[in-house]
């Protein structure tokens, strides 16, 4: 469930390409997607995958380059703690590039905290606990 490394999209079909990031089994992933409003090209995908017990899951942002900086990330992550804390879920947690240093500081302004992977240095491993009981909680 925890792949490490970073990869990019053969070629494909736009329509394949939202078919790929967007059907899922929602028993335990979801998925939120951002279209352009001029368009409906893909602007940009959130996924959250869990275990089968829920107790965590492991997240992924994936924002259109030219679209970087615009707040897209920041609403994408900020609909997936909302979803992973209504429900229930004890943690998630990313990878992040080192050198990723805006999603570093996204990731801390939502409350992750954010450790380094000693057998890959360029990469940081962020971590946010909801802990037991957090259902239904506002953050």
């Amino acid at each position: 469930m925890r792949p490490k490394t970073f990869w990019t999209f053969p070629i494909l079909p736009s329509s394949l390409r939202q078919k790929r990031l967007t059907q899922l089994g929602y028993d335990r992933d979801i998925a939120f997607v951002v279209l352009e409003k001029a368009g409906g090209m893909l602007a940009g995908v959130g996924r959250l995958s869990c275990n089968p017990d829920r107790e965590r899951g492991e997240y992924a942002l994936l924002v259109r380059t030219d679209l970087q900086g615009h707040g897209i990330g920041w609403r994408l992550l900020e609909q997936i703690v909302a979803y992973a804390r209504a429900e229930g879920i004890g943690q998630i947690d990313g990878i992040v590039l080192e050198e990723n240093t805006a999603m570093l500081r996204m990731c801390r302004e939502f409350g992750f905290s954010v450790a380094h992977q000693p057998d890959q240095p360029s990469l940081k491993c962020v971590v946010l606990e909801f802990g037991r009981g957090s259902k239904g909680t506002a953050g």
